[in-house]
């Protein structure tokens, strides 16, 4: 058996000793690590069942790696891990779904992201390969870490420039990815229609709504209202791989055929300038915060774009009637782009000062 039985306070497989927590956490610590990961949680790595060990492995645990500075995540947990990680401010992080990332993995990745979010851990998949765009797009949107398994020199660096800045900075939406109310209704009646699932960027006065869906049997048809997404305003909804939209009614059902297994709708509200500002085009979350960092609409846009180091132009889109006006307070703007039978526009952005850059955009 392990030395450490003779060593440490046991109980079942794992150490209820403070001591024992202390040096890995010291360890860890002088190590350069920043965050420790407990996994195994739902089999081995469990103590007796009992009133005072499982508490004691947890809260030791939590104590000494807060007492380093380090954060945790769990790997691997039961619904009880999901409610004691309230307990540890250090919690950051709970890998919702199993091993593998696929789509077969998606609808437990989904309704755990749910109960993560409620209790404010953020969601993570286990890994998967740079090439699996699809898996990609669902680890960006659920807001947590993304993480590939590539072997060496096979990375697909343009894929995963789709979720995250020149820097490494993940570009995500402000909480994690759900299913609507209307998909766990549907699924708690046994119905067998596709999963569609939300997350979302708030400006305050604007909301960015990005919207995504499968098929889980051979029904196709996807159908969602901007208003089962909190809208009261008049939405823009573009189809991310179709690259074209259309204007929605907040209570008019958006309905579509999912394609190639997957669907994904960036959804923005038509504001008073009458147009409809959709963000970075090189990002899933077009809209997110570390990408844009403020968007306001008082008749004319403001949108402010953060650059990494090295990049020298994003080109930003949107939705207008006619062809918009576009200018650059800071820093500079290209040519506009725009196409009369699809209402869409893009221009390029170059930073100034500071690697920020703000622009205005009126409609005509």
């Amino acid at each position: 058996s392990s030395p450490y039985h003779h060593i440490y306070k046991m109980s079942g497989k794992v150490v209820i000793d403070p001591l024992y927590w202390n040096s890995i956490g010291s360890y860890l610590h002088d190590a350069g690590v920043s965050v420790y990961e407990q996994d195994w949680l739902a089999t081995e790595a469990q103590a007796k069942f009992n009133l005072t060990d499982p508490k004691a492995f947890m809260d030791d645990m939590a104590r000494a790696m807060s007492a380093q500075r380090l954060n945790m995540q769990y790997c691997m947990p039961l619904p009880r891990h999901y409610l004691q990680s309230s307990l540890y401010s250090n919690i950051t992080t709970i890998r919702t779904s199993k091993d593998i990332f696929q789509q077969s993995r998606w609808d437990q990745f989904l309704y755990g992201s749910q109960l993560a979010g409620a209790l404010g851990v953020w969601p993570w998949s286990d890994v998967f390969m740079s090439t699996q765009t699809n898996n990609l797009l669902f680890s960006t949107l659920s807001a947590g870490p993304v993480g590939v398994g590539d072997a060496i020199g096979s990375l697909n660096a343009r894929n995963l420039l789709l979720a995250v800045r020149l820097d490494g900075v993940i570009v995500k939406p402000d909480v994690p990815l759900v299913p609507l109310d209307k998909t766990i209704i549907n699924d708690s009646a046994g119905l067998t229609h596709p999963m569609v699932a939300s997350t979302s960027t708030n400006f305050g006065a604007i909301t960015a709504h990005y919207v995504a869906g499968y098929n889980r049997t051979s029904d196709l048809k996807l159908a969602f209202s901007p208003s089962a997404l909190g809208m009261t305003r008049t939405a823009f909804v573009y189809n991310y791989f179709r690259k074209a939209g259309k204007i929605v009614q907040p209570q008019q059902t958006f309905s579509d055929t999912i394609a190639n297994g997957i669907a994904y709708y960036i959804v923005m509200p038509i504001g008073p300038s009458g147009a409809a500002f959709l963000g970075d085009n090189g990002h899933y979350v077009s809209l997110g915060k570390k990408r844009i960092t403020a968007l306001t609409d008082n008749g004319t846009i403001t949108a402010s774009i953060a650059f990494a180091a090295r990049e020298s132009a994003r080109i930003v889109f949107g939705y207008s009637p006619t062809a918009p006006a576009i200018t650059a307070t800071h820093g500079q703007v290209g040519t506009v782009n725009y196409t009369n039978s699809t209402g869409l526009f893009n221009v390029l952005v170059m930073p100034g000062i500071g690697a920020t850059a703000t622009i205005q955009i009126k409609a005509h």
